[in-house]
């Protein structure tokens, strides 16, 4: 964290739409600024990104910043999609995005992300899948899983895995 906030004094705001604002570098401004972005969402409350305000434009500010491979995606440290300082730009595999984001909002049987209870069974289930190869065990509690799923995802996924905040 402390690299986050040590880019704080040399960073720059580049308005968006929607009132919103995305944060770069101060040497990375001058390209950015000469632009006018957007505010996205993925319409459903998730995803949000800086997009370049051009008819079908595919770009999102990340992408201008730092370069990636062809079909590999970059990630955001601190999981703020407006935070575009290059310390906080990771490139990551294709395969791997899911397990960076947090746990999807609707109606699940657990409060954890890689937890879900089985009627079958009667149990808690933990299940973590990694290049095509799934990962599942049963446990005794809700709280059980979800640290299984929390030591296992690291495991798999690095230090930029989802982690549940197990209460």
């Amino acid at each position: 964290m402390g690299n986050l906030l040590g880019g704080l004094k040399n960073m720059k705001k580049i308005k968006l739409t929607k009132g919103k604002y995305a944060i770069v570098d101060a040497e990375d401004y001058p390209l950015l600024s000469r632009h006018k972005w957007q505010y996205k969402t993925d319409g459903r409350g998730g995803v949000t990104h800086a997009t370049w305000n051009r008819a079908q434009s595919p770009f999102q500010m990340q992408d201008w910043i730092i370069s990636k491979r062809p079909w590999n995606k970059i990630m955001f440290k601190n999981r703020n999609p407006l935070d575009c300082r290059k310390c906080n730009l990771v490139e990551v595999g294709r395969g791997n995005p899911t397990h960076y984001s947090y746990k999807r909002k609707g109606n699940y049987t657990s409060k954890y992300k890689g937890v879900c209870w089985t009627k079958k069974d009667k149990s808690w289930i933990c299940q973590v899948n990694y290049e095509g190869t799934k990962f599942s065990k049963y446990c005794k509690s809700e709280k059980e899983a979800a640290l299984l799923y929390n030591k296992k995802a690291k495991e798999l996924y690095g230090e930029f895995a989802y982690q549940n905040k197990v209460t």
